[in-house]
């Protein structure tokens, strides 16, 4: 991206969307809003003009991709593209066989990881899903886990059982709950801890962390890195390698 040039990029993920404006390497404008709320962006539709480029990653239904698209569309006016997994790029190799079946946003998470570290890496996204991706030191993504993020495990115990009903609240301990409503909040971020501990030693890796529920994280496990934008820095990763493979056009 050259030093002049505008770009607004977007991270659709399942329940919010993240965003960010950058001239060159600096931020100009961000927020965070849900899809429902796309048409009450004042603070984006004031950046119309000043746009060169709209790049987007979406892990949500394609309704939602098409809303944000025809929003840069006919609001921004810029014509957007969607990033997509490809199987190598700047020397990280996808482990699925068939890369599009990876979300984007892990491939993205990688790709701004690997970046910034050296050395093996586990890549974990906290959000409505909790990721973890291992990579080798060579680059080689070895494969991941996906699991219910904190708030789903909640609800699922709610869903499923008549006697553990717990509302939603921020959890900071992985101490044992003399609650029962503890016991699952507890219970739910100990389950999380315990998987990045198993895989960072497992693999001789360094944690790296990132999404809503990443400082929850962070804070049981010191020695991770919280990377707080790397969805966001792998979309400019995707766009300064440019290719028709790695972005595409949505008409």
């Amino acid at each position: 991206m050259s030093s002049d040039q505008q770009v607004v990029q977007f991270d659709l993920g399942n329940s919010a969307v993240k965003w960010r404006a950058q001239s060159g390497i600096r931020t100009v404008a961000r927020g965070r809003f849900a899809v429902a709320e796309l048409a009450s962006q004042q603070s984006l539709v004031e950046l119309r003009g000043q746009l060169n480029a709209a790049v987007i990653s979406s892990v949500a239904g394609g309704a939602a991709g098409q809303k944000i698209a025809e929003f840069c569309r006919h609001q921004l006016g810029v014509e957007p593209r969607f990033a997509r997994v490809v199987s190598e790029l700047n020397g990280l190799r996808c482990g699925y066989r068939d890369p599009a079946k990876l979300g984007v946003d892990r491939w993205l998470a990688m790709l701004a990881a690997r970046a910034r570290y050296s050395g093996a890496l586990v890549v974990v996204d906290l959000g409505s899903a909790a990721t973890f991706d291992v990579i080798s030191a060579a680059g080689q993504h070895c494969g991941g886990y996906i699991l219910p993020g904190l708030e789903l495990m909640r609800a699922a115990l709610a869903q499923g059982t008549d006697a553990v009903q717990v509302a939603p609240q921020p959890v900071t301990q992985i101490t044992p709950g003399v609650d029962t409503a503890a016991a699952v909040r507890h219970g739910a971020l100990a389950a999380l801890v315990a998987l990045a501990e198993s895989l960072s030693r497992r693999h001789r890796a360094l944690l790296v962390v990132g999404g809503g529920d990443a400082a929850l994280l962070c804070k049981q496990l010191p020695d991770c890195q919280h990377y707080a934008d790397m969805v966001l820095d792998g979309l400019a990763i995707a766009m300064a390698s440019e290719s028709a493979d790695n972005m595409e056009k949505i008409r």
